[in-house]
């Protein structure tokens, strides 16, 4: 009997000491990690700004959109660290991080998150979907994309690829954060160059190793796919576009005359677009543009 009360208490002990992490290896914290740099000093101003940019929740894929950090081993397979996690939803602490910056640099606009409220009405919206972000070898990657989109005449004005990396100097979690941060900036920066050529009216170029890739103004590189639309010179009619997937349309009138639409349609939006006379739609992919509940490129 009292080999099983010895046995017993030395069980019990064990557990307890299990638990407690006494005469064994401590377990490792986890440490969590947000992008911003927290409080700083600032000061406050009251301004009309110039103009209003609206900047879209950014996409991010979903391997990235999680709580553990994720890096790439040496062949490229993802690796997800337990103990180091975001203290932040990643979209949010990139969004956030690319607004400071251009409020920071374009000193006389005003930056938005989307949502906004109130009766704001934005000049410009910006789209930013994040294709990878994470650290392979000794160097830390993003690659991103921004569009441009002109928010009165609903049209995509240019769109912005980044691909750019820097050092993972120790390879520590700290030293991750700070280049995942520093890339943003850089970002950011990229992004407000291509906002001051917009507001001069002038056509973004490519600048360095910053490929810019801008809404042609002719449709000779898209498939030699299209419809002419007869509607009445006098009274018109609305034409319904309606996008299956992701592609860019333009529609053009058939004689003298503005363009009527130019830009993206993401996948299942609608669009009525107020058409008078013969019109040329033009699409990215015709097979994936309905007018009026017809494919183009049939």
């Amino acid at each position: 009997m009292s080999w099983w009360k010895n046995f017993g208490l030395c069980l019990l002990c064990g557990l307890l000491c299990g638990c407690l992490g006494i005469g064994g290896k401590k377990p490792q914290p986890v440490h969590f990690f947000v992008l911003g740099n927290g409080a700083i000093d600032g000061h406050c101003r009251l301004f009309n700004p110039e103009h209003i940019i609206v900047l879209e929740r950014v996409n991010i894929p979903c391997f990235l959109d999680q709580v553990r950090i994720v890096t790439r081993d040496d062949g490229g397979k993802l690796v997800r660290h337990e103990f180091f996690r975001w203290g932040e939803n990643l979209a949010d602490g990139v969004g956030s991080t690319l607004r400071s910056r251009l409020e920071e640099v374009l000193r006389q606009s005003h930056v938005l998150l989307a949502p906004w409220g109130g009766d704001l009405r934005p000049d410009f919206r910006l789209i930013v979907a994040v294709d990878d972000f994470t650290a392979r070898g000794d160097r830390i990657w993003l690659n991103a994309r921004c569009e441009y989109w002109h928010n009165g005449e609903n049209r995509l004005v240019g769109v912005r690829s980044f691909c750019a990396s820097v050092r993972w100097e120790d390879g520590s979690a700290d030293a991750l954060v700070d280049g995942m941060r520093s890339l943003l900036v850089h970002f950011a920066d990229a992004i407000a160059a291509d906002i001051g050529l917009i507001w001069e009216g002038k056509k973004c170029c490519p600048d360095g190793e910053l490929a810019q890739d801008c809404m042609p103004e002719d449709t000779t590189q898209w498939p030699k796919i299209f419809k002419t639309f007869q509607t009445s010179e006098t009274g018109g009619r609305e034409l319904l576009l309606q996008a299956r997937t992701s592609i860019y349309v333009t529609v053009d009138p058939c004689g003298e005359g503005e363009r009527l639409f130019s830009g993206r349609l993401a996948p299942g939006q609608r669009m009525a677009v107020p058409c008078h006379g013969a019109v040329q739609i033009f699409a990215s992919d015709p097979d994936g543009l309905l007018v009026d509940g017809q494919p183009l490129g049939r």
